[in-house]
């Protein structure tokens, strides 16, 4: 398998969604925060609706980068890094090929 790690994009948020539950599901601990009758695809489809707005919000001190199967085209991991303040300034943009793109008014309004 050949991976590239890339910035996270909200068109992929489903597929980030997956790596993000399909790694976590496999921690008891993390499935027991959840009652009985809730799936992993549930959290999986919950957490893919949550991501887009996740991703955008907090574009100064935020970034998100995927491991993406080159022959897939689906994620397979994803990390989440939050600046410290004193990098996180909205006049110096640090590490900004980590740092998901500015939504559209209209990608707002949806998210």
């Amino acid at each position: 398998m050949s991976i590239s790690i890339t910035t996270a994009d909200v068109a992929l948020a489903p597929s980030i969604a997956n790596a993000m539950v399909s790694a976590r599901w496999k921690d008891p601990h993390w499935v027991a925060l959840f009652r009985s009758d809730i799936s992993s695809s549930r959290v999986t489809s919950e957490t893919a609706q949550r991501l887009p707005w996740n991703l955008v919000t907090g574009r100064a001190s935020k970034r998100h980068q995927i491991a993406v199967d080159n022959t897939t085209g689906e994620a397979v991991a994803y990390a989440r890094w939050i600046l410290p303040e004193h990098l996180a300034s909205a006049d110096l943009v640090v590490w900004p090929e980590a740092q998901v793109q500015e939504p559209t008014e209209g990608d707002k309004a949806v998210f």
